[in-house]
């Protein structure tokens, strides 16, 4: 559980929060002491919640390791798309850097919207971001597929996969009833991808 400490320093006041591993200062928006997740939570040792303690959680200082644009979109694909086909995983990937470029946001950022994707969080993205893939000889290769996704959503621009889709959803789980109320009045549409299946991607219509 966490505890709010304030201490009065001199004339101002000194904000801190105790959050289980660490000591969190808002008023600079860091931790006082170095990240307990040390340089896999990135360089800056001292940068906290990706310095956007307003939108972004994390309760004990040892979220997910995924602190750059590039390791992020790698492990949204892994987690979203692992073992598809390679036009699969582009265009998930490019769906997501179509959506940080549209809400002028970093991909980081939209990754982490809450309940946007089903991916994020689950135990394929916190091995991912955590460098834990392994391949266990015959069971999982999580190496192998991580290195895929890595791959393919390196591969080309936003838009040259998915062509200017934002959204998507696994087929196996049909059309969520708030993409078919926006398709049927015009403001959505589907984005066809060819050799890709698994998913539907979908446009947001301007």
């Amino acid at each position: 559980m966490s505890r709010y400490i304030v201490v009065l320093i001199g004339v101002g006041f000194l904000s801190l929060a105790e959050i289980a591993s660490a000591f969190y200062d808002s008023n600079f928006g860091r931790w006082l002491n170095r990240d307990p997740s040390e340089e896999r939570g990135g360089e800056n040792l001292y940068a906290a919640f990706l310095n956007r303690p307003t939108s972004l959680v994390d309760y004990w200082g040892l979220e997910p390791n995924c602190k750059d644009e590039a390791s992020c979109l790698v492990c949204i694909t892994f987690a979203e798309a692992r073992g598809t086909s390679d036009k699969c995983q582009q265009a998930v990937a490019d769906s997501v850097k179509n959506r940080a470029v549209n809400s002028n946001k970093g991909v980081c950022e939209v990754v982490a919207e809450k309940g946007q994707y089903n991916g994020y969080n689950n135990d394929n993205y916190n091995k991912c971001c955590n460098n834990e893939c392994r391949d266990i000889p015959g069971g999982p290769q999580d190496k192998k597929e991580r290195d895929d996704a890595e791959r393919n959503a390196a591969a080309g621009v936003a838009s040259e996969h998915a062509g200017n889709a934002t959204y998507f959803h696994d087929n196996n789980i049909g059309t969520p009833a708030w993409i078919q109320e926006k398709i049927k009045d015009g403001r959505m549409s589907e984005v066809k991808v060819p050799g890709c299946n698994r998913f539907r991607f979908y446009q947001v219509n301007r």
